[in-house]
Order: C-alpha cells, then structure tokens, then sequence
C-alpha cells in the first residue's frame, strides 16, 4: 500500500513517510514498507494497519534497522498472521532506539552495532521499558563494537511494570533458536540491560 525509500540505506535515516490519524487496510504485501532507511516524520501519529500481507510477507510493517526509532505512537496492527513489526538489519547501525509501541518487534538477521566509518565512537542501541523483541533464525541476534575504537553499547532500563523481553520468535521456542548479543568490543561506560530477561538463546 505504501512503500517509502530513503536517501541511502547505509546513511542517516530519511523522514520521508509522514502519517497522521491514517489507517491502512487490505494490502497485498506488508502495509507500510520503508526501504532504505527510509523512516516515519517526528509528527507521525496515530497510524493503524488491518488485514495486510500474505504468505510470504506476513507482517503489517517493514522497516530497517537505524530508522526504528521513527514508529508513530500510538500504533495499532491487527488482522494479520503475525501482527508485528519487521525490523530487518540492512547494514550496521550507529544509533537507534526500539520504541515500546505495544506491539512486538522482530529483528530478521545479525544487526552489527558499530560505527560504519573509520572513527572513534561508541554505537548505542536502546530498548525502551516494555520492548518485547524477538530473534527470528539461528543468525538473528545482536553484535555489539568492532574493535577498540569503534566501540558499542545497549541500554536497556526495563522496569518491574514494564520489563523488557528478547527472547525467540520461533513456536515452540527452543534454545539455539538465536545468536544471543554479541559483545565485541563494548564501551567502558556501557550499561547493561536491568530488568530484562532472555530467553531461547545458545
């Protein structure tokens, strides 16, 4: 239904889609698709999508790894086979957080959390209290730093009222199912996660 390209997906995130109080119903494929770290304005908000997808894209979203950030709040998925949003790790990623939408996340492939260039810097992915991510393959999971100038880190402050979940995306879940999170090279000042759980990992 639609289908949103950013500027290049090995760059920055493109605002490029903005939805306001929006519905999309009954697409053939995933309903909303951003490509190319293409990602949702800052102003988006409100967004449903019903009854889309089909056998082989069976998910109301798609979006890349480092324009996850951008999902509108609120944001309501029903009707599909699997009512969750795709994330799938295109290239590394500097920066990004996992919003908690009420919805769960998949994440599709290895994400490397690095700094892409030759600089020094330390990559940070945050899950926000009450993210449930799930790990879809045995290649699935989170690897963290580079080397010892390109460092990274994942904050995760779950909370007792709104944990934050990884666990796998397989039914019945089963240990091996995903990598698990890789630390490399982590940051000196990291912050490990705090009222999450794992589960499903090897």
């Amino acid at each position: 239904a639609i289908i949103a390209y950013g500027a290049d997906p090995e760059a920055d995130t493109t605002p490029s889609l903005r939805l306001i109080q929006t519905q999309v119903s009954g697409s053939a494929t995933y309903g909303i698709n951003l490509r190319a770290r293409a990602a949702f304005t800052d102003d988006s908000s409100d967004v449903s999508v019903v009854g889309s997808g089909n056998d082989a894209m069976p998910y109301p979203i798609y979006v890349e790894a480092g324009a996850v950030h951008s999902l509108p709040s609120p944001l309501q998925l029903s009707g599909h086979t699997l009512d969750e949003v795709l994330i799938h790790p295109f290239s590394p990623v500097f920066e990004d957080t996992f919003p908690a939408r009420g919805v769960p996340l998949r994440l599709d492939g290895a994400l490397y959390l690095q700094d892409a260039a030759a600089n020094t810097g330390v990559a940070t992915l945050t899950l926000e209290p009450g993210v449930d991510l799930r790990f879809d393959g045995g290649s699935s999971g989170v690897y963290v730093g580079v080397d010892a100038n390109r460092t990274g880190r994942i904050v995760a402050p779950g909370t007792q009222t709104a944990p934050i979940t990884l666990r796998s995306a397989q039914e019945p879940a089963a240990a091996g199912d995903w990598v698990g999170l890789y630390y490399r090279y982590a940051a000196a000042c990291a912050q490990f996660l705090t009222g999450a759980s794992v589960a499903g990992v090897g």
